[in-house]
């Protein structure tokens, strides 16, 4: 803690000099507030109360980025002093970020790393304030929401970042109302505007209250040059001899004309005023030269050599300086050593160090020079105000990791006592004494293996590989972790094949375990190429297993963080084999032009893909595998592939859609910049160079649940019960740097009895020829011998044991057989019919033996024959027979019936020729006389010749032949069948 210099002008007021009311300071306050540039920030309270005050009685409260709660302190007493911490009357007491610039740290009282970004409210609070039960006592900020990146001040936008806000002088209290303490403008706020990194008035705060303290050199602004030149070349000049920036806002010039009692110009000042700089006010119609040099133009500066000029700070309106004298008229202009106020050009002497209400003083402190001299414009000279250099000291405790840079540059690097010294804010000697204790990192390798997953501080690795971790000691220096960490996944539940169901008496095959792989395709590799338009695109997929119909496959793209799009584009119906490299591009050309082949694909836009782009593949319309964060934008991202590529490590597995950039190796972003061929490129996409080795999994069987009795180890297992049912258990073990062992497949073993099967029939006894149906029950499926079908009807012909086997759901078969006995049809006869003519009288059959049998036919009725109800034709008789045993014999026989009615009326030249068909001989009828009849076979060839009326055609064969009779009136051609 420092302490500070009070500083209260005294009045010197225009005619007399006034008595001065002052406020006192009841409490302390934030004089100050720096947020500069890295992490040079710092709080100042002060102490103006006129005695001591133990900051114990005291705390700091803030809120981070805006107040979670409206109202309420994220943090509450996040700053605390211990009781007994004394802040003397006038003193400072500094809080500073560990890594300030050390011109800060030097007058620090304490650090604390968690000071202000610009957008964080900080309050100074009685002690004991808790989240929602607080006293605030000076507020710098809100507690609301956050406000964006600061809170503007005195009309400064943002002026709570990359500022120093100091108290002004006059203010005497703090403000605990929210903003209340910024104002909208210079005028109305409580703080001088500082920029960044303006150190001034750290360690220091001047304020006006509490009594009155005659100036001293140096203490406040006053005139250093004053132009009343030819025409409108006019101008004065302020100078600001103190050691620190003064707010301008602060300070008010008056211009009286003529000898007036009361201003007929008021100018009120703005901005910032550097200590040791100047503040130029000029005529807007001066000459170009004054102008350069001027900071602002005002009417004003419009005088004439017989006004009074006087400047006024407005918070204690003291008078500070004045030009000429108010309500006095000197006529022209006033005298000022061997010149005047018109015509001349006037420059402080050096000397001058205060100024001054008495002209006549005033007249004295000015060098004369000619008219339109501007060479000293805008600089002034001013000797030392004298006051001495007092060094400071002051001690400091440091504790640093490996090395320490003292505030002087120095660098340590063990612990021990050293000095440093330095220039203070007053310009003099600050000789800090360091008690330094130097503390060392420490490093640390680990070698770790684990199923699936392994957690370390917090946390979770699911990948094999080298990690690096930085933590903090108990020194407070870093800790440098490494883990070497190999992980080996836990197998599933194996996949068992085999036979499982048996008939009793069989003999059991082995079963066989295999582990089961999640899924056969995983993305391997994407490019983001650099050829012009920036190609080519590049999606890498791998075949884990064989996979005969790549159309349940698809891809989608989740571009700039959108999220998913769903499955964009689907695979034709391709087949891949285990091993296999499929590419998918956005055109062959470029994609052949920078790998040296073609694509397998052409995705279109869907993988049309800059890096920071994600990718999503899916199977069965489900994502089993992603690439990137699909809701971030890769931009800036760990995993941005832009011109670059990434690529999956070996034995990498499908992620299910849990992305984990574990798995991955990057080329990082621009890697492919400016190269034409991948080959020619310094590090290349690593295509088709991913691989996938399936852990070594080993099987042990059991026979009980609780994984017990251990019953076999291997692949396979032969079951040794051979009746009713047993289950067995097995377990894949993943033996790698560790054992992983997974969850139990369950395999249930039945010996089944075989099916009791019935041979069933329609009829056991039947006729021959007659129909029987034959079916099994007892099982699921039947299979009979001799050609017969389960249920389907067919016709016995002789006496037969038929057997059937069934077969039942389980595989297991059963027989039984039934036999059919066939009783033999009777013999019997139908013995030849004569030929008739359809004009005969009906007649008996008796032609048919065994007698007793019953005939059936065209024109038979009740055993009798009608030629005529019959018609002409063969007719076809049936002869049935039943014996004793109802079995039925059966015979047939033909009788031809001829149209004998056109015998009587035949015509001129008509031929009749019978009987059709013919056995022995065929007659011809004729009217007129028969020379020759011929018989021709269908080829043509004559086969018999006659003379007469009839002709032998006994010799002939059976069938269809032509016969030519020719008599006087000519050939007549008929056909006719040989039977």
């Amino acid at each position: 803690m420092k302490k500070i210099v009070h500083f209260v002008a005294f009045a010197l007021l225009l005619a007399t000099t006034s008595t001065l009311s002052f406020s006192q300071v009841t409490d302390l306050f934030i004089s100050e507030v720096a947020e500069g540039s890295g992490n040079n920030k710092y709080l100042e309270i002060y102490n103006g109360t006129g005695a001591a005050v133990d900051l114990g009685n005291y705390s700091l409260s803030s809120c981070s980025n805006g107040c979670n709660t409206f109202n309420e302190f994220d943090f509450p007493d996040n700053v605390t002093f211990s009781m007994g911490t004394m802040l003397a009357d006038g003193d400072v007491y500094i809080i500073a970020h560990p890594s300030a610039d050390a011109l800060i740290l030097a007058v620090a009282d304490m650090t604390f790393q968690f000071l202000s970004n610009g957008d964080d409210a900080w309050a100074l609070t009685e002690a004991g304030a808790t989240a929602s039960n607080y006293s605030i006592i000076d507020l710098v900020g809100d507690l609301q929401g956050d406000p964006g990146s600061a809170w503007d001040v005195a009309g400064v936008t943002n002026a709570t970042s990359n500022r120093t806000l100091v108290r002004k002088t006059a203010i005497c209290e703090g403000n605990p109302a929210e903003l209340g303490s910024f104002g909208t403008d210079a005028a109305s706020s409580e703080w001088v505007v500082m920029p960044q990194d303006d150190w001034t008035d750290l360690n220091m705060h001047t304020t006006t209250c509490n009594g009155t303290v005659v100036l001293g050199p140096c203490d406040e602004l006053y005139f250093s040059e004053y132009l009343e030149g030819t025409a409108d070349n006019q101008s004065f000049e302020i100078y600001n001899p103190t050691s620190g920036s003064v707010d301008l806002s602060n300070y008010t010039v008056y211009r009286n004309d003529d000898g007036a009692t009361t201003p007929n110009e008021t100018l009120v000042l703005s901005g910032m005023l550097a200590a040791g700089d100047v503040y130029v006010i000029a005529n807007a119609s001066a000459a170009a030269g004054i102008l350069a040099e001027a900071d602002i133009t005002h009417t004003i500066a419009s005088f004439t050599g017989n006004d009074a000029l006087y400047l006024v700070n407005t918070n204690t309106m003291d008078t500070l300086d004045i030009i000429g004298e108010i309500g006095v008229d000197p006529g022209t202009n006033w005298t000022v050593g061997s010149g005047a106020t018109s015509d001349y050009t006037l420059v402080r002497m050096q000397t001058v160090q205060l100024g001054t209400t008495d002209w006549t003083v005033g007249q004295t402190q000015w060098n004369v020079f000619p008219a339109d001299m501007i060479d000293s414009l805008g600089a002034h000279m001013q000797d030392a105000c004298g006051t001495p250099c007092v060094p400071t000291a002051s001690s400091i405790t440091e504790t640093a990791c490996e090395t320490y840079t003292a505030p002087d540059g120095m660098e340590y690097t063990a612990s021990g006592m050293y000095t440093a010294t330095i220039t203070n804010a007053l310009g003099c000697d600050s000789v800090i004494t360091i008690d330094l204790t130097i503390n060392t990192s420490s490093s640390s390798t680990l070698t770790e293996t684990a199923c699936d997953s392994f957690t370390f501080n917090g946390t979770t690795y699911s990948f094999s590989g080298t990690y690096t971790q930085t933590l903090t000691n108990a020194v407070g220096c870093d800790s440098t972790l490494i883990l070497n960490l190999t992980i080996t996944p836990t197998p599933a539940a194996p996949v068992v094949n085999g036979t499982v169901n048996y008939c009793e008496g069989e003999t059991p095959t082995a079963l066989t375990a295999s582990s089961v792989l999640e899924d056969s395709l995983i993305i391997s590799g994407v490019l983001d190429g650099t050829l012009p338009g920036g190609v080519p695109k590049v999606l890498e997929l791998h075949a884990l297993a064989d996979i005969s119909d790549l159309s349940s496959y698809g891809i989608g793209s989740a571009n700039n963080g959108g999220g998913s799009d769903g499955e964009e584009y689907t695979f034709p119906a391709i087949s891949l084999n285990a091993g296999d490299y499929l590419y998918i591009a956005t055109d062959s050309a470029n994609f052949n032009a920078f790998l040296g082949f073609y694509p397998n694909l052409l995705g279109g836009s869907t993988v049309n893909i800059n890096g920071d782009d994600a990718m999503e593949l899916f199977h069965n319309g489900d994502v089993i595998d992603v690439f990137g964060d699909i809701n971030t934008d890769g931009s800036g991202q760990p995993w941005e592939y832009l011109d670059g590529w990434a690529y999956r490590k070996d034995n990498a597995k499908p992620n299910g859609g849990a992305w984990d950039i574990a798995e991955w190796n990057f080329s990082g972003p621009n890697a492919l910049d400016g190269q034409a061929t991948n080959a020619g490129a310094p590090n290349p996409f690593p295509n088709g160079t991913y691989t996938y080795t399936a852990p070594a999994a080993t099987y042990n069987w059991y026979d009980d649940a609780g994984l017990t009795n251990n019953i076999g180890t291997g692949a396979s297992y032969t079951p040794t019960t051979t009746s009713g049912s047993a289950t067995y258990y097995v377990v894949a073990t993943n033996t790698g740097s560790s054992t992983c062992t997974g969850t139990a497949a369950q395999v249930d073993v039945s010996f089944n009895a075989a099916p009791t099967v019935a041979a069933n029939a329609t009829a056991t006894t039947v006729c021959e020829n007659e129909s029987v149906t034959l079916t099994g029950s007892g099982a699921t499926s039947y299979q009979w011998d001799n050609g017969v079908v389960d249920g389907t009807p067919f016709t016995a012909t002789t006496t037969t044991t038929y057997t059937v086997i069934g077969t039942d759901a389980n595989g297991c078969t059963g027989t039984d057989a039934v036999t059919i006995t066939v009783t033999p049809a009777p013999a019997t006869t139908l013995s030849a019919l004569p030929t008739v003519c359809n004009t005969d009288a009906a007649f008996s059959l008796t032609q048919g033996s065994p007698a007793g049998g019953t005939y059936s036919g065209n024109g038979v009725s009740n055993g009798m024959f009608d030629p005529a109800a019959a018609g002409a034709g063969t007719i076809t008789i049936t002869y049935e027979y039943t014996d004793a045993s109802g079995c039925i014999g059966v015979a047939t026989a033909d009788i031809v019936v001829d149209d004998c009615s056109s015998l009587e009326e035949l015509a001129a030249g008509a031929v009749i020729v019978y009987p059709n068909p013919a056995s022995d001989v065929l007659n011809v009828l004729s009217e007129v006389q028969i020379k020759t009849i011929q018989v021709v076979d269908l080829s043509g060839v004559v086969v018999a010749n006659s003379t007469e009326s009839f002709v032998s055609v006994a010799n002939l064969a059976a069938g269809m032949y032509v016969i030519n009779v020719t008599t006087e009136m000519g050939v007549a051609t008929k056909s006719f069948v040989k039977k």
